[in-house]
């Protein structure tokens, strides 16, 4: 550990706090989220606002929110509960799917879809009204 006069306490942080900070910051005009029932749904009007890859993203950051605050849901989205969250049919979902995974802003694995921490900040263009 270092030293409290040492320069390098500068870069410090608490990537826990960072990431729910930033996630809220990404997420409170566009979801409502409870945990108690492990939900979320859009705001009147996001989908519209936000397009098919936009909707996509908050989905997959509002199920990471979920299980930073407890809900017992799995991260990672499979296609079908996606496209019924977002309400993007299959044939449209599944490009954009593959279109954000290999641009690196998700991850997908065995279990399904997820934004990565380390993309937490890459994916605010894709939401931006």
């Amino acid at each position: 550990m270092a030293a409290p006069s040492d320069p390098l306490n500068r870069l410090v942080v608490d990537t826990a706090e960072v990431n729910r900070e930033l996630l809220a910051s990404l997420l409170e005009d566009k979801v409502v989220i409870d945990p108690g029932k492990g939900t979320f749904s859009f705001r009147f009007g996001v989908r519209e606002r936000l397009g098919n890859q936009g909707v996509v993203i908050a989905a997959l950051l509002a199920q990471k929110a979920l299980i930073l605050m407890g809900a017992s849901v799995a991260e990672p989205m499979m296609p079908r509960e996606l496209e019924a969250t977002t309400g993007i049919k299959g044939g449209t979902l599944r490009p954009i799917l593959k279109k954000l995974a290999d641009a690196r802003v998700i991850s997908r694995g065995q279990r399904g879809y997820m934004v990565p921490d380390f993309a937490l900040e890459d994916v605010a263009n894709y939401l931006e009204d």
